[in-house]
């Protein structure tokens, strides 16, 4: 891509009269675009459908972390903040950066961090503020990329501010090219604790918006491209992120065209790149999912759920000595026994593992203090779908996993701990003793 091609197309664009309403849906596709791939790079989890929900409904689907859903809306923000930073008659100021920052962060918090021994620890992040400590990475070789001192950063920021405001004064590069190299050179100082991404394609933007061209979206997608062009550029070969920010100028110059000359602007690939996306997405946390079968069933019993049903017949038996009798039951039942959970349900499952196994806890006669003598039943279920199984005691689902999640030793205690004290809680009550 030729910077001279970027000129025509900034050229055309600007014979064309754009109407306040193609402006408006121009710049509403570049907020959606721009606030949902500079937020996923950095690993936001909004998928590209729950951002252009979040912005066109103030509403969000799926379960997502609370400082996900505030990132992404403070981050639109910042692209307002930018916008009217690039028409101001004032060039940007360092204090301008510290703003964008601060508003894409919010608030302070706490993220993992390591200490100089290599020691996990939790490092407070306040927004705007520079870093008072080295940020350095550790790359995929192992070695270690360093970024600017700490005591560095101001002097840096400075130099690189001074730099923009003559640049676009007098200007020794063409716009895309001065984008991508004080993109580059922020990124080296990192001077925050955190939003340095952002914050750097933002900076970016600005001389962009300010030279009269529409923004650069790096694509969440071309991820892999962005970051092999910034390490070419620590390297001293800048011509590649250059190259590679240029395709994507040139593709938003198109679309501002587009909107101009009153066309669709809506990208015929759009769900294609977001099922891409997601299916990338889940298959890198992917599970897994195994279906229902008598042999996943059988394994998960024996890690699982025959101790668990032996544990909680033990601590059942507790509740005996004041009852008149005491039964615990299958069904399906298993022939000629009665009480014997665990070989009711290998005898169920060498029959198959068809439909459900149900465990029917009954205590007759209360024999202690109440206004009358009462009998209880509790019901425990096993349920088995296609390819989870859940555990429901009475109307209550206890949880639901898949076949290859088996229960931990502590979570078989825990939930026969919690049957043992619901039935308890219901004979205090039932006897008259629940306030004693």
């Amino acid at each position: 891509m030729k910077t001279s091609d970027l000129t025509d197309k900034l050229a055309e664009l600007q014979t064309l009269e754009m109407s306040p309403a193609d402006e408006k849906r121009l710049w509403k596709k570049f907020q959606l675009e721009w606030n949902y791939h500079s937020n996923h790079i950095e690993g936001n989890t909004l998928t590209y459908g729950e951002t252009e929900l979040l912005f066109n409904h103030d509403k969000v689907t799926g379960t997502h972390s609370l400082r996900d859903i505030e990132e992404m809306k403070a981050h639109d923000v910042a692209i307002g903040q930018l916008r009217t930073l690039a028409t101001d008659e004032r060039p940007i100021t360092e204090s301008d950066i510290r703003q964008l920052n601060a508003t894409l962060l919010k608030e302070p918090f706490y993220k993992d961090a390591m200490t100089a021994d290599g020691k996990p620890t939790k490092k407070r992040i306040d927004p705007g503020e520079y870093k008072t400590t080295p940020n350095n990475v550790i790359q995929k070789d192992g070695s270690i990329f360093e970024f600017a001192p700490p005591a560095e950063v101001p002097e840096k920021i400075h130099e690189l501010i001074t730099w923009i405001r003559e640049e676009l004064e007098n200007p020794q590069f063409h716009p895309i090219e001065a984008a991508a190299l004080a993109h580059h050179r922020f990124v080296l100082i990192h001077p925050f604790d955190d939003g340095n991404g952002r914050t750097a394609r933002l900076l970016m933007n600005y001389i962009l918006l300010r030279s009269g061209y529409p923004p650069v979206i790096v694509k969440t997608e071309t991820k892999p491209e962005y970051l092999a062009a910034l390490q070419l550029a620590d390297a001293g070969e800048p011509a590649r992120l250059i190259e590679f920010l240029a395709k994507e100028l040139d593709w938003s110059l198109d679309v501002s065209i587009k909107a101009a000359k009153g066309a669709s602007i809506a990208d015929e690939d759009d769900l294609d790149k977001e099922i891409a996306i997601f299916v990338k997405n889940q298959t890198d946390t992917a599970k897994d999912v195994v279906p229902r079968s008598k042999e996943a069933i059988e394994t998960l019993a024996e890690t699982s759920l025959i101790p668990f049903l032996n544990l909680l017949t033990d601590k059942l038996e507790k509740f005996s000595p004041i009852f008149v009798s005491t039964m615990i039951t299958s069904n399906p039942p298993t022939p000629g026994e009665n009480g014997d959970l665990e070989k009711a349900m290998r005898y169920w499952i060498s029959q198959g593992a068809k439909n459900n196994f149900t465990v029917i806890m009954r205590m007759n006669g209360f024999k202690g203090e109440a206004p009358t003598p009462f009998d209880l039943q509790h019901q425990l279920i096993f349920n088995f779908t296609q390819f989870e199984y859940s555990i429901h005691h009475q109307n209550s689902v206890m949880d639901t996993r898949l076949y290859s999640e088996p229960l931990l030793q502590e979570e078989i205690r825990d939930m026969a701990s919690k049957i043992q004290a619901s039935i308890f809680e219901e004979i205090k009550k039932r006897s008259g003793q629940a306030s004693r």
